[in-house]
């Protein structure tokens, strides 16, 4: 069987775009994949000073389990629960040494305020968010949010200190 250099080429980059489709996963629910411009992969470590940071499970809830009681979400609304794992710069000392700030993202940098007015929130104004890590130690915290159902989570941005650099953690799993 003779194959010529351009069959070859044909083969080879339907090859690498079905490898592609097969690693892509969804994001959350059944959203587009993200803009990966300025995003670091779901397997991948991001630093921001003196943290590093690595999203572990991305789920959605109607029901959010909290130490005094069961919150519900409200009509038009959903919790995103991300599990972020959270370590020093210098892996395995299994404690954070500095608090940090973790913000979900849309195409337009807005989301939900995570707090007791939340639902007033959510159903309201659009608004930053921002929700404090404190100093620890533990390596894993499950960081809930409550958003619109129209609002697409695209990212995570985290901040290790004031003055460092934020990072961004795409919200999508890889192959």
């Amino acid at each position: 069987m003779n194959i010529d250099a351009g069959s070859l080429k044909t083969l080879f980059l339907l090859a690498v775009l079905a490898g592609v489709s097969c690693g892509r996963a969804d994001s959350v629910g059944d959203y587009p994949p993200p803009d990966e411009t300025n995003l670091v992969a779901l397997g991948s470590w991001a630093q921001s000073g003196p943290l590093q940071f690595r999203v572990m499970k991305v789920t959605e809830a109607k029901v959010l389990e909290t130490q005094t009681k069961r919150e519900k979400a409200p009509r038009g609304t959903r919790f995103i629960l991300i599990t972020l794992e959270v370590m020093p710069a210098e892996k395995g000392k299994g404690s954070v040494d500095y608090p940090a700030s973790v913000r979900l993202l849309d195409a337009e940098g807005q989301g939900y305020r995570p707090n007791s007015n939340r639902f007033l929130e959510a159903n309201g104004e659009s608004l930053p968010v921002e929700i404090e890590i404190d100093a620890g130690t533990f390596v894993e915290r499950v960081v809930p949010f409550l958003v619109n159902e129209k609002f697409t989570p695209l990212a995570l941005r985290c901040t290790g200190s004031e003055d460092a650099d934020p990072c961004w953690l795409a919200l999508r799993r890889e192959g």
